[in-house]
């Protein structure tokens, strides 16, 4: 490998290739739901999304997993897109 090759390789590694492309998407989508949907309801559906994806990693990643655990979770989560619902159709 010439020494071009192994600097683009120090620069970009693959473990960090999915945090940069969700990224984007996060960035593309703000701009997207800004246009279409306002600002209020774009920073809900984001915010609730990544708080829902953040806990099913967390949920995914423990050991110990009970079932008061799981309902907890579940009843939380429902709470978030009750109110993230409740945001998105106040949209007039």
């Amino acid at each position: 490998m010439t020494t071009y090759g192994k600097r683009i390789g120090a620069i970009f590694r693959w473990r960090t290739a999915g945090a940069e492309i969700l990224g984007t998407f996060f960035v593309f989508a703000s701009i997207t739901g800004y246009r279409n949907m306002g600002a209020a309801p774009t920073i809900a559906i984001l915010v609730a999304s990544q708080m829902v994806f953040g806990l099913a990693w967390d949920m995914s990643r423990t050991e110990n997993v009970t079932l008061n655990g799981i309902m907890t979770a579940a009843f939380g989560t429902g709470l978030l897109i009750c109110g993230v619902l409740i945001i998105a159709s106040r949209q007039a």
